[in-house]
């Protein structure tokens, strides 16, 4: 490794460092009352190396979100979905975002705080949502072009799947028997035959 990618290494490292010092903080005590110095302190740095990887605490905010946002994962997932039947991968989908905003609820709680405080950042935060929502809706759709799913407003499927998932990640209940049930409602309907 030369100096210079061994530098570059070491510099990526602290920036991560400081990135997930003030998720940490950020999801404690909130953005607004965390300061640049709580970062620093927390990080065993001076403050001023904070401002030479970041311009300021939305900078750093929006650096949590790239670092620590699920949408990689799952469009990676989604990769594998023409694979596997729709109910299966649907399943599949479900817990595992289930399961990720598990692993960042400190995420969840810093952007839920920072969107329903900053109009500003709302904006920018449903970008990102939309993102993952146009996965979801542009797999319904393919399914729907493939015969598998009946012609239906695939963004209201996506938006209801998604919200019921969050709604169970967010008041602690069970991923099962839920989101077995939600799956089945969504493609079953519960209208009496």
């Amino acid at each position: 490794m030369t100096t210079s990618t061994k530098r570059e290494a070491q510099a990526q490292e602290r920036r991560n460092q400081l990135i997930d010092v003030a998720r940490r903080l950020f999801a404690e005590k909130g953005m607004e009352r965390t300061s640049i110095r709580d970062i620093a302190d927390a990080a065993g740095v001076a403050p001023g190396l904070i401002y030479h990887y970041f311009e300021n605490k939305d900078a750093l905010f929006w650096a949590i979100i790239e670092r620590h946002n699920p949408l990689a994962e799952m469009t990676a997932l989604f990769a594998q979905a023409e694979t596997l039947p729709v109910r299966e991968f649907m399943l599949l989908a479900a817990t595992r975002g289930y399961a990720l905003m598990g692993e960042r609820q400190d995420l969840l709680r810093i952007v839920f705080h920072e969107a329903l405080s900053r109009p500003e950042m709302l904006q920018r935060i449903r970008v990102l949502q939309q993102m993952g929502i146009a996965l979801l809706v542009g797999y319904l759709n393919g399914r729907i072009a493939a015969g598998e799913l009946r012609p239906h407003n695939a963004e209201a499927t996506a938006r209801m799947l998604v919200g019921s998932i969050l709604a169970l990640r967010l008041t602690g209940a069970p991923a099962e028997p839920y989101i077995t049930d939600i799956i089945d409602n969504l493609l079953c309907g519960v209208a009496a035959p």
